[in-house]
């Protein structure tokens, strides 16, 4: 089936060919898991708590922070990580169907020679990042756990 040349199915296929750069999140979540002080597990499983309890109570409030960090960090780099699968698979076709922002802006600064339009657009990009990044901070209610309680 020729995915990048159907409208419906061209995004979908640029979404999957990115859900491949999810490593690096993976390592960092692995060091945030190593961090977690085995005591905390043992004390709570001599008190009885099952895997689930350990899970909920310990193990996720404890790597909330390296949760909040990869979020962070995959938010800021999703925003230009499908600028080069776009355009060297579809170049925005068919039809416009992966016109996606970044390469919008490439087109637009680059091609069209319109700078002041590209550099508009980017700066738009940015600020949207950053207002995801402190709607979530507002969410979540801080950057995670608190060392000085």
């Amino acid at each position: 089936m020729a995915w990048l040349v159907d409208p419906t199915t061209a995004l979908p296929a640029l979404a999957l060919s990115t859900v491949f750069q999810i490593g690096e999140g993976l390592v960092v979540l692995l060091a945030g898991l190593h961090e977690i002080p085995e005591d905390y597990v043992a004390a709570a499983a001599i008190d009885g708590a099952g895997r689930w309890a350990i899970f909920c109570r310990i193990t996720l409030p404890l790597l909330t922070p390296w949760l909040l960090l990869v979020l962070m960090r995959d938010l800021i780099v999703s925003a230009q990580n499908i600028l080069t699968p776009a355009l060297v698979m579809t170049n925005g076709g068919p039809y416009y169907a992966t016109l996606v922002l970044p390469l919008h802006i490439y087109q637009t600064a680059f091609e069209g020679l319109r700078f002041g339009e590209g550099a508009a657009m980017t700066l738009v990009s940015f600020v949207s990042v950053g207002l995801l990044i402190v709607l979530t901070h507002l969410l979540v209610g801080g950057w995670g756990y608190d060392d000085s309680v």
